[in-house]
């Protein structure tokens, strides 16, 4: 995320810069140890370098990120255009575009959702290449593409070193298959999955986009069991936390029809 950021990628240039002039003149005034310090440029090119990707990605994570996790995707669409849509390079190019799947989800556009996941080419995304597909095929009722998909990503998941993106993978995998599971009236142990992770304090769930997510999933899964007066909760909650994501929009549309049964006639 680097060049994404001028300033910091002036700074990479800039810094690299003056790193390689000072060991021209060190190896000059001190040929004898010029192996030495070319050494020292090295690991100290690799420490500015490391350095500034975790400073330029905690910055695009407050930036960007937070607006989707937060439940404002429209503004996060935008900003990730702004940052990322114009940017040629193979690796960026992918972020943009399984980045951008995300934001479709959120929004219910699955046509551009698809279009997006053709593009997430880089090997390192190739995770976030199988949870846009899943997340498509299950809207489409594909359900043995899904499944295929999802044995693949698991066992992709099984090599993961990062512990973070591994449970949230993890997390990803268990609601692709209670998606499942309520699409084809198989309602065995949905609830209880949903509810866990709702009360859950160690996974990625707790970003406010999951958790409405979740309620509203959850919500609209006691509706369909008859149980109305349950799900009104959690559909207040993926209505007022919602944002500008379809969560919301569904959530009302299951509170009106709840509210207009409700209402005797006359």
């Amino acid at each position: 995320m680097v060049s994404v950021y001028k300033r910091i990628y002036a700074l990479y240039w800039g810094i690299g810069l003056i790193l390689a002039i000072s060991e021209g003149f060190f190896s000059y005034y001190f040929p004898d140890y010029a192996i030495f310090g070319l050494v020292v440029l090295l690991g100290l090119v690799f420490l500015e370098g490391f350095l500034l990707i975790r400073l330029s990605n905690r910055i695009f994570a407050k930036e960007v990120m937070s607006k989707f996790l937060t439940c404002h995707v429209h503004e996060y669409m935008d900003l990730l255009d702004k940052r990322l849509g114009k940017k040629k390079r193979r690796d960026l190019k992918s972020t943009y575009n399984y980045l951008k799947g995300m934001g479709y989800s959120a929004l219910d556009d699955y046509d551009s959702l698809y279009e997006c996941a053709q593009q997430v080419t880089h090997l390192s995304h190739q995770s976030e290449y199988y949870k846009r597909l899943i997340d498509y095929y299950i809207y489409k009722d594909m359900f043995i593409e899904a499944q295929d998909l999802m044995i693949k990503l698991a066992e992709l998941n099984a090599k993961v070193k990062s512990k973070v993106y591994k449970d949230s993978i993890d997390v990803s995998l268990k609601l692709f298959d209670c998606r499942i599971k309520v699409k084809t009236g198989n309602y065995a142990g949905v609830e209880e999955c949903y509810t866990q992770m709702l009360s859950s304090h160690e996974t990625a769930v707790l970003s406010l986009i999951s958790k409405v997510s979740i309620s509203y999933a959850l919500g609209e899964l006691l509706v369909k069991k008859g149980e109305k007066e349950r799900a009104k909760e959690h559909l207040k909650f993926a209505s007022e936390k919602g944002g500008d994501t379809k969560y919301k929009i569904f959530a009302d549309r299951l509170l009106s029809e709840i509210e207009e049964e409700a209402v005797p006639f006359t």
